[in-house]
């Protein structure tokens, strides 16, 4: 019996090598993963970046509290799936409130998009959402409109990160589909 990979044939001799062959065959998924092609894209305050052999991307941004170098937060779209819920999810610094969750909001009249904490760890907490492909469409369509993630810090004060959607819909646009 021999097994043949992209030119490759290993030739299995007895059932003692099946370990060895084991072992040496789970290195061609280290040496496919390390072949993908990584590509990324900037379309103004987000950006795409995507696994072309999977066809698999997500969409990020950034957000820095003004007069600050560091980054107060990022959030991450994925899971672009036609007719299945796409994933949004925000990372921000600790000291959080865990039980209020997160809201991304587009205007002061928006109930907005809430998003449960799932963990946090020394550096930083992550709450995550499904949404509906219509709703990221929407958020796409604001264009230069700003919108805000509100949470409550840990002492329950609220707490207020801009965010800017400028380049979403070109962002969401670039995906593959």
């Amino acid at each position: 019996m021999s097994l043949t990979r992209e030119g490759l044939v290993v030739k299995i001799i007895a059932q003692k090598n099946w370990i060895s062959i084991g072992i040496f065959c789970g290195g061609f998924g280290i040496a496919e993963a390390q072949a993908q092609q990584h590509t990324t894209a900037t379309y103004d305050e987000w950006t795409v970046s995507c696994v072309e052999n999977q066809k698999v991307c997500e969409i990020t941004s950034s957000q820095q509290l003004e007069g600050q170098s560091t980054i107060a937060s990022q959030i991450t779209i994925s899971g672009f799936a036609k007719d299945k819920p796409a994933r949004i999810s925000i990372q921000i610094p600790p000291n959080v409130w865990m039980a209020s969750g997160i809201k991304l909001t587009t205007d002061d009249k928006d109930t907005g998009i809430a998003a449960a904490f799932r963990w946090c760890v020394p550096g930083r907490c992550l709450a995550d959402v499904e949404v509906k492909q219509d709703t990221l469409k929407k958020l796409g369509d604001l264009g230069d409109r700003p919108g805000t993630l509100v949470f409550q810090d840990a002492t329950q004060h609220d707490q207020k990160i801009p965010v800017s959607f400028k380049g979403l819909g070109q962002a969401l646009l670039a995906r593959p589909h």
